[in-house]
């Protein structure tokens, strides 16, 4: 199974799992990602399985900040998907109700058809998405590999027998790792690896990191003249419109003043980047005072968005895997959590001193006393410290056996 090879398996649920597998890339099998869901891989019962519980999470997630009504309805669905605290030498192994339907569906042949091909030209799976891992386990004899992109997660992240003899789990963060032993995963084949990076951003020699973090440092410190670049980044499924625009709206002044650059991420959602463009033209704001980060594919947004990263001062974002990116030397500012397992990446960054909680009252006064302090200088170099700009490494030499 050697040659540098490996399959790539990820699925059609969002930007965060093909933001995680995208750095991984080099060396997959035809160069692609086998993607569950997608349909030239998977049945029309798949697909509409994911299709229908991505739709439904998503607009979930949009009407969150826009209501009361929205809050009750995404916390309501929240409480399905939470776990429970860690406590020291607790076992938490025992399989629940999700991990019996997820053994259900694969007893029935979910995920079956992608992994047609896979067995006929072996080589080790790795994974970004616990129900392809699964599917990789059981319908193939081939070692798996399943790098998990969040500080805390929920027991369905294991199969129901969690010490498969396969399946080798890489974490990104030690209290993952505490987490993984606590579902009963074997410990011999549980690695602490990072999270991994865009190799754009990080170069293969660190070059590039090194280069836009000091430029980054320079610019953030209270001596600083050149205007900051915030960049608020909108999730996937359109969440948290409102607080990029509450945000934009506070800080318009000192943006007109250039002591500021303004920039959206949309990701793929031609929507959001719809609203985008209408309220910057509402307000008179372009480019260099403002911009927008959006692709029509995944591919052109990541481009896009790795690109308009090294330009990038401070980083506003929700606590998704994009916490881990305060491995760029880039300080995260974390506008509220959705979800349970949002709070614990929220608490990961937090822990590690790479970044905080924004505080969304007060905006621009919040802005300035960061700078002022050099408290995000600090968070910059603590969160270059976490070492996950070299977790792509890690990650390819233990698939790989290098």
């Amino acid at each position: 199974m050697g040659g540098g090879r490996h399959w790539l398996l990820s699925a059609t649920m969002g930007l965060g799992h093909d933001r995680v597998i995208r750095p991984l890339k080099e060396g997959a099998m035809d160069g692609k990602v086998v993607a569950i869901g997608n349909e030239a891989e998977s049945s029309w019962l798949e697909r509409a399985f994911l299709n229908s519980t991505t739709r439904f999470y998503n607009f979930a997630s949009r009407q969150e900040d826009r209501s009361r009504l929205g809050h009750f309805v995404f916390e309501t669905i929240d409480r399905f998907q939470r776990f429970p605290d860690l406590r020291p030498g607790e076992d938490l192994s025992t399989p629940t109700v999700n991990n019996r339907r997820i053994d259900r569906l694969l007893a029935a042949g979910f995920g079956a058809k992608a992994f047609a091909e896979i067995g006929r030209r072996p080589a080790p799976c790795l994974s970004t998405f616990y129900l392809a891992t699964q599917e990789a386990l059981r319908y193939t004899e081939l070692p798996v590999y399943q790098v998990v992109p969040d500080a805390e997660f929920n027991r369905v992240y294991l199969p129901s027998e969690p010490r498969h003899p396969r399946l080798t789990n890489l974490v990104a963060c030690a209290v993952a790792a505490d987490r993984m032993r606590a579902y009963g995963a074997d410990p011999q084949r549980l690695h602490v690896t990072g999270c991994p990076l865009p190799l754009e951003n990080t170069g293969r020699d660190g070059e590039i990191l090194r280069s836009d973090h000091a430029a980054r440092t320079a610019r953030l410190s209270a001596a600083g003249t050149a205007p900051l670049a915030l960049m608020f980044c909108i999730g996937g499924a359109g969440a948290q419109l409102a607080t990029a625009f509450d945000l934009l709206d506070q800080l318009l002044p000192e943006i007109r003043e250039g002591r500021y650059r303004y920039v959206v991420s949309c990701g793929t959602n031609a929507a959001v980047h719809a609203a985008v463009e209408k309220r910057l033209a509402r307000l008179g704001l372009a480019e260099p005072a403002a911009g927008i980060v959006h692709g029509r594919t995944k591919e052109t947004y990541f481009e896009a968005f790795n690109a308009a990263l090294r330009a990038t001062d401070l980083l506003l974002t929700k606590p998704s895997e994009l916490v881990f990116y305060c491995g760029l030397g880039l300080p995260v500012l974390l506008t509220h959590p959705l979800g349970h397992q949002e709070f614990r990446n929220q608490d990961y960054l937090i822990g590690t001193g790479g970044g905080e909680s924004l505080d969304r009252t007060r905006f621009p006064a919040y802005l300035r006393e960061g700078i002022r302090s050099g408290r995000f200088v600090e968070r910059a170099e603590r969160g270059l410290a976490t070492g996950h700009a070299q977790a792509r490494e890690r990650i390819l030499a233990l698939v790989h056996g290098a």
